[in-house]
């Protein structure tokens, strides 16, 4: 034991030290002495990204308090800044994402656990750092997308942008986000929903029994049945306002996305020898493959300020996309309420059957959040495809295209404002609802109608001949498309040219009826009016010289530029 009389005792030294203790507690500011455990619940109040990385870089102490919790801060941040449904939405599709099944009895026990009331949390197990940064990554596309759809459908929908009715408030903001939400955990159920069919019976396929014919007449085998069993149990988590939600927001991405796509898709020669047609509408092949690559992927292609910015965004994906127009493994286009379409079969659903009343509650279902405004409910009695059981019918109605539009999005004083009369229940009840011959909602919209003809596919499949060629040569990058065409044209224009004329005048008289050769001209006059006006000259081609002259004197209807920057 050592005597404390002694220089450099036990006794001493201790001495020693708290003297020295006091003096550095003297010299540390306040904000160091707070403890880092009380510190790190302090920062999780930090209201935005920018003001944590500010307290960070502001010193050592509140650094490692970051990082002493750092998943913990970096969620409370993120889940500050969403809004209380929004919040809801995300909770469930993390779970949702994590969780993990085989087989359709799984499956369904998964989806059910998630969505029950007690398991809309997050445990701080599954709450690691890297799954925050995939949150954050991912509500920042929601955010993204939930603000540019809405948005480019008011500069160009007929509808949207009508008497000036339809504007983004928080209502219409956090439907969007909820939707968005909504729609990436669809994409992970149908994911592993392919990767899992026909788990439960070892994976062989059968024709389905009496007894599951009768729960889905439509189905054809158990690969089907199973499909949709997990949609049922997934869309029954919903109303049905909130499945045409899911329906309409995955459409208004393929709308949103197609114009930059496509246009990189003709001047890359790499995809373009992997993908010989372009995406024109919600329900093509392609469509699918590019929004089961995630909002974020999405969001980093359309906002790279470049062509070969996009080239490295698409060939970050690993492995790369499969185009086979055909693939079993595609997750499907949520077209349809599974939920929904039992219910109108059960209740041998008719046209009219339960029109002029309120929504049957069989038929909306309770919402997973209930909206604080009746405009998507009301919007979906009276415009949805399933409006015909809802409102007086003589069978020949012809349903409105309203879900590329959104029509379930949008507030009910806004659709008052753009001319929906009636569209309140109550006066739906007693009066029915009634739109004028000369409402915008009778126009055609066809924003990808530019790619979409004859003329433009077959430009793209010769292109995709031309760009095999020239990656069997080691060439790889950009593809002048807009210099291929011109070339490609003249060439073709230098043949006819050279073509004797009796065979031109053959050819034409092939045309066995005045629509193939209106087409005809039609296609030609833009490009070559030289061609058009030959064959106007040949009076052997069958066709009276006064309907030509009629086909040529028609305005053309201009298309749409594509708004997106080529790059």
């Amino acid at each position: 034991m050592s005597d404390p009389s002694k220089p450099g005792s036990s006794m001493e030294s201790s001495n020693d030290i708290d003297m020295a203790s006091d003096t550095s507690d003297n010299k540390m500011s306040p904000i160091e002495k707070i403890p880092p455990e009380v510190l790190s619940y302090a920062l999780s109040f930090i209201p935005d990204r920018a003001s944590i990385r500010a307290a960070m870089i502001s010193g050592p102490t509140l650094y490692n308090a970051f990082k002493q919790r750092q998943a913990y801060i970096a969620s409370c941040i993120l889940f500050n800044s969403m809004d209380e449904p929004v919040y809801r939405e995300a909770i469930v599709t993390f779970n949702m994402k994590i969780a993990e099944w085989k087989g359709v009895k799984a499956g369904i026990k998964a989806i059910n656990r998630v969505y029950s009331s007690e398991q809309q949390r997050i445990y701080s197990q599954f709450l690691t750092f890297d799954r925050v940064k995939e949150m954050w990554r991912l509500h920042k596309a929601v955010e993204y997308f939930a603000e540019r759809l809405p948005s480019s459908l008011i500069r160009k929908h007929p509808v949207v942008k009508y008497k000036n009715a339809f504007s983004i408030n928080t209502n219409v903001r956090v439907r969007f986000q909820r939707a968005l939400y909504r729609l990436d955990a669809c994409l992970k159920i149908t994911e592993l929903m392919i990767a899992s069919q026909l788990h439960d019976n070892h994976g062989k396929n059968r024709a389905p029994t009496e007894e599951e014919h009768k729960e889905a007449h439509w189905v054809h085998c158990l690969k089907d049945l199973e499909e949709h069993r997990i949609l049922k149990a997934f869309h029954s988590q919903y109303s049905a306002v909130e499945i045409e939600q899911l329906t309409s927001i995955c459409g208004m991405l393929v709308t949103e996305i197609a114009p930059s796509f496509n246009t990189f898709l003709e001047r890359d020669i790499e995809l373009g020898t992997q993908l010989p047609y372009y995406i024109t509408h919600a329900l093509c092949p392609g469509s699918m493959s590019l929004i089961s690559q995630g909002l974020p992927f999405l969001k980093d292609f359309l906002t790279a300020g470049s062509r070969p910015l996009r080239a490295k965004v698409m060939r970050r994906i690993n492995p790369p996309i499969d185009w086979n127009p055909n693939l079993p493994t595609r997750p499907p286009f949520p077209g349809n309420d599974e939920q929904l379409t039992c219910i109108v079969h059960d209740y041998e659903g008719t046209p009219g059957k339960w029109a002029r009343m309120d929504t049957p509650d069989f038929m909306m279902r309770t919402p997973f959040i209930k909206d604080p405004d009746p405009g998507p409910e009301y919007a979906w009695h009276v415009l949805s495809r399933y409006a015909i059981f809802l409102n007086e019918s003589d069978e020949e109605v012809t349903p409105y295209q309203s879900l590329p539009w959104g029509y379930v999005f949008w507030d009910i004083d806004m659709f008052e404002k753009a001319e929906f009369t009636h569209i309140r229940i109550e006066h739906h009840n007693e009066f029915g609802f009634t739109l004028e011959a000369n409402h915008p909602i009778h126009d055609s919209w066809q924003p990808l109608a530019k790619w979409d003809s004859n003329m433009a596919t077959d430009r793209l499949l010769m292109s995709s001949q031309e760009k095999v060629y020239l990656k069997n040569r080691g060439e790889t990058g950009y593809f002048n498309f807009d210099s291929w065409i011109l070339e490609t044209e003249a060439h073709l224009f230098q043949e006819l040219n050279n073509m004797p004329r009796e065979v031109l005048a053959n050819a034409m008289r092939d045309m066995a009826t005045p629509e193939l050769l209106q087409q005809f001209f039609q296609t030609m006059e833009a490009q070559h009016p030289e061609i058009v006006q030959m064959a106007i000259d040949l009076s052997t081609a069958g066709v009276g010289n006064a309907w030509v002259a009629g086909t040529l004197t028609e305005t053309p209807v201009p298309e749409d530029e594509n708004e997106d920057d080529a790059n």
